[in-house]
Order: C-alpha cells, then structure tokens, then sequence
C-alpha cells in the first residue's frame, strides 16, 4: 500500500461490541482486525506476504487466520497461519466500593424505607492480554510473516484503542523465534497485545431494600 494512502479498520467491526467488550468479543475484535488486514493485497505491506490472501473458506485462503481453539496442527503444516489466544483478564477496583454510586428515585413519604426505584451504578477497571502467533515452516517467512503483524498493529493501535472503547491498546512483547512442541518442522514467533477498559453497569430495585432483619428466639 502506498505511503499516505488511508486504511480503513473495517466500519462493521464496531458492531461486536454491542455487547461490550466480552472475553469472545475481544478474541473476535483480534481475528476480525487480522482477516480483513490480509483479505485484500493493497492492505499488504510486505510485497513478498502479496499473495497470503485469506479466505473465509479453508480450502481456497492462502493463510490461515483462526483462534487456538480452532487450531489444527495438520493444517496449519499446509501453509501459513495466525492463532489468536486469549490470556487472563485481571479485575481492579476503582475507588471504594468499585466506585458505586446511588441515584434516589422520586421521593417517597415513608421515609422509614428506603425506596424502590433506586439506581446503583457501579465500574472496575479490566486488564488482559491477548497472545497472536505466527507459523510457518519456514524461518525466513516467519520473520515477514510476524514483522507484518506487529507492525500493522503498532500503526493502528491508536485508531483501534479509540474505536473499540479501550483505555489503553498496545503491542506489549513481540517474542523470540522458535519451535513449536506440538510440531517441531514448525516455527513459531508470539506477539502479545496488551489492553484495558472500564466495565460499567447499573441494577436496580424492584422492591425495597432490605432494611433489617429481626430474630426472635421463643423461650
């Protein structure tokens, strides 16, 4: 793609968020970005990776981009791939109470309960990671391979950070080259992205809270 020509992330991509951003949502948003970066040559920076189309159908792509829990190691013998695992998501507070807050309803004379129509709103902080790795059996194509993933992300990760709703977004480690166990004729090199952002959300009453509980022991 020439210098200065505008890349677009794929405006269909926003619409897996709709549920925010779920441990299945994120691997989506990772294998969503991948795919369509190699489904068309001109989005392609390394002109010896031109001809690594993919394709949703498995017999006709030139690249296989799927999660590790679709991952064959048979398959991915035949050509090229790009496995998507997710890591850990680790929760943090925010503020006390995971910064809740109440909002009262309409006022009630009854003041001696605490009205039904409250609304707590809560968030936590939410920090993970996800693991892309780049196979091929050969070396020197792994090298082109993974050089234009990582690099691809680091370019864009601003656009994606803003356009997905994450407080931060970016290539953490790009990892050595080496052998997979699973298939030692098969090289592998790890790139990990890390990201974070705040999931909120409400609940509230449909009855009174309740107040206190009485216990009465009979003699």
């Amino acid at each position: 793609m020439a210098e200065g020509t505008p890349y677009n992330l794929d405006q269909d991509i926003s619409a897996l968020c709709t549920t925010g951003l779920r441990p299945n949502i994120l691997t989506g948003v990772m294998l969503r970005l991948l795919t369509r970066h190699f489904s068309v040559e001109r989005g392609i920076q390394d002109p010896q990776l031109k001809s690594y189309i993919w394709s949703s159908n498995p017999r006709n792509t030139k690249i296989l981009i799927v999660p590790v829990w679709h991952w064959l190691t048979v398959a991915s013998q035949l050509r090229p791939a790009i496995v998507v695992k997710r890591n850990a998501l680790r929760p943090r507070q925010l503020g006390i109470a995971d910064g809740q807050a109440l909002t009262a309803g309409e006022l009630r004379e009854d003041t001696e309960r605490v009205p039904s129509n409250q609304e707590a709103t809560s968030q936590i902080a939410v920090a993970g990671s996800h693991t892309i790795f780049a196979l091929s059996e050969k070396s020197g194509e792994i090298e082109l391979l993974s050089t234009e993933v990582w690099t691809r992300l680091i370019q864009y990760q601003q656009a994606i950070q803003k356009e997905f709703g994450f407080s931060r977004f970016r290539v953490a480690e790009i990892g050595p080259l080496a052998k997979l166990e699973e298939a030692p004729e098969t090289f592998v090199v790890p790139i990990t992205v890390a990201y974070a952002y705040i999931e909120a959300w409400s609940v509230w009453s449909t009855a009174p809270f309740l107040k206190r509980i009485v216990f009465q022991a009979n003699s």
